[in-house]
């Protein structure tokens, strides 16, 4: 390994993610701030850091759920078609030079409830990805992960996707889901604490830049 190239390559890539700062990208991840727009507009017109759903709406604890994160959750209605689905448009062109590295990956997983006595419901996340801000015209990739929920209401429980993202990734549609055939007819589920996260993050990357200068003095001095 040439370790020199190697700890440039690293010192660079980190000085880049420094800009992007810790990986918190989702606005309102516990949906306890902003209002809740359609997700029509909010891709449709490519509106960044708002959430928009099909339909639903921002509540407090009902069901017999309590949010799991603040004092409000997201309800996805069930609806025709083949999912219920919320999401929101996240900016990633601060990773660029991380992203175009190879390097990057997004991490999305969020929290899935729904009324007790309903076991089988399918909840999940997804990412879409694209190089551009004009929506499917630059669109790359797509990749999810779901959970088959319990039907317990005290339980929460996660869904997750990750995946290292396309070179030339510079916008992500962050979804949260649920797969209208596995929702009884007329009800609904909860998402909360949605996370998407770059990884590695820059202290990462400045670590293991730290670690192979370590390495490199040794070298040089036992040379």
């Amino acid at each position: 390994m040439n370790t020199h190239m190697t700890l440039k390559t690293l010192v660079t890539l980190a000085a880049a993610a420094l800009g992007a700062g810790a990986s918190a990208l989702v606005t309102d991840p516990s949906y306890e701030t902003q209002p809740l727009d359609t997700w029509g507009n909010v891709l449709g017109n490519w509106i960044p850091n708002t959430w928009g759903a099909e339909q639903g709406a921002i509540v407090g604890a009902m069901s017999g759920v309590t949010p799991a994160q603040g004092v409000q959750m997201l309800k996805l209605d069930r609806i025709a078609g083949v999912s219920s689905q919320a999401g929101q448009v996240i900016d990633l062109t601060a990773y660029s030079a991380l992203i175009d590295s190879g390097q990057a990956v997004l991490n999305l997983s969020a929290l899935f409830n729904i009324e007790a006595g309903f076991a089988g419901a399918i909840g999940g996340v997804g990412v879409y990805t694209f190089t551009g801000p004009n929506q499917w015209g630059s669109h790359t990739d797509y990749f999810a992960g779901s959970v088959t929920l319990d039907g317990s209401a005290p339980s929460w429980q996660a869904a997750q996707a990750s995946k290292t993202l396309l070179a030339g990734t510079r916008w992500i549609v962050a979804e949260v889901y649920y797969v209208n055939q596995t929702v009884p007819q007329g009800e609904f589920g909860f998402v909360d604490s949605v996370r998407a996260e770059v990884v590695p993050e820059p202290a990462t990357l400045l670590a293991l830049g730290a670690g192979l200068a370590a390495v490199a003095r040794r070298r040089r001095l036992r040379a």
